[in-house]
């Protein structure tokens, strides 16, 4: 089996996990990997049946990899988005 690198704070987080949910930590790592892959699996699924679900999901991502980045958001944001919802800036 090929070892995977792991943050250090990633595996207290899991270890964590796996000891409140009385787990092996290779039981808990697929647990919470099959849980995500199935819940990343209905998302995708839901995309492509309802179109203002993906756009705002879309969006969301963006937002939160422009964040992420440290890109400029707020220059984007203070557009149409900040007009239309009367945000204060």
């Amino acid at each position: 089996m090929e070892m995977l690198p792991v943050k250090p704070e990633r595996k207290a987080q899991l270890e964590n996990y796996a000891h409140r949910h009385e787990q092996d930590t290779a039981a808990a790592l697929d647990e919470v990997l099959a849980n995500y892959l199935e819940w990343r699996s209905r998302t995708i699924g839901n995309l492509s049946s309802n179109p203002n679900h993906r756009e705002s999901v879309q969006a969301i991502l963006k937002g939160y990899e422009d964040v992420k980045a440290d890109a400029p958001v707020r220059d984007r944001f203070s557009g149409g988005v900040a007009r239309e919802y009367c945000f204060p800036l």
